[in-house]
Parts: C-alpha cells; sequence; structure tokens
C-alpha cells in the first residue's frame, strides 16, 4: 500500500478482535473489520482536490442526516450520527483524512461516541 495501515486500540476495535482484512493493491484501498463486522475502516489515498475540512463542510450542508465537523488528533474529521438520514437508517459514520489518506469508520451496531474512540486511537500497525 502507498499508506500506513491504521489500526485502533480500543475494547471493540483491536489487533486482537479483527476478524478480516481486505486489501486491494491495484486500487490501494485497505478494509479491516472487527468482532463479527459491528465496525469496520477502510482506507485509501485522499483523491479529492480540495482540502478535506472543505469537503466536510459541505457535506454537513447537503447531507440529510445529523452531521458535524470535528477536530480529531489535529484532522478534520466528518461525524455522522446513526438512524438520522430521511429513512433513519444511517449508520455511525466517522471520515477522517489522516497523511493523505482517506478514512472511514463505520458501524451499524455502535454509536459516533465508540467510533470516536476508535479513530483516537488510529497507530500504524505492528509488522
Amino acid at each position: 500500500m502507498s499508506y500506513a495501515i491504521l489500526v485502533p486500540n480500543v475494547e471493540k476495535a483491536n489487533e486482537s478482535n479483527l476478524s478480516s482484512v481486505w486489501l486491494d493493491k491495484q486500487g490501494d484501498a485497505t478494509a479491516l473489520v472487527f468482532g463479527k463486522g459491528e465496525i469496520a475502516i477502510l482506507m485509501a489515498p485522499w483523491k479529492d482536490v480540495d482540502s478535506p475540512e472543505a469537503v466536510f463542510e459541505q457535506d454537513v450542508a447537503t447531507m440529510h442526516a445529523k452531521t458535524r465537523v470535528e477536530t480529531i488528533n489535529g484532522d478534520d474529521a466528518l461525524v455522522i450520527e446513526p438512524d438520522t438520514d430521511i429513512d433513519a437508517s444511517d449508520p455511525a459514520w466517522i471520515e477522517l483524512a489522516h497523511d493523505g489518506v482517506d478514512i472511514n469508520i463505520e458501524s451499524s451496531a455502535y454509536g459516533t461516541d465508540v467510533l470516536l474512540d476508535v479513530a483516537r486511537s488510529l497507530t500504524a500497525a505492528s509488522s
């Protein structure tokens, strides 16, 4: 991969309960699934020409779900509350850009408080 794969280290998502890893070397994308699929983290290079802050502010203005922009470990992040879209069916979701990597953390089992803890704990995977 063209970037360091980051892994969380919290009770609900850590290397001991990592259940599957997906690598798309051609597309330069990574997916990590924890537990029985309760938390998924997807990573790929940030490809938007605009800054993450600008993109996330635009998302807040146009999305039909309860959203906000927060700072996580110095990085701008889009936080999407679960079950707040038009159909009340969206998962909890956090998107952030860290060192040129677009990181999406989502869960239908947990809320954004858990996902914020996951995002705050991300560090480079041990080799």
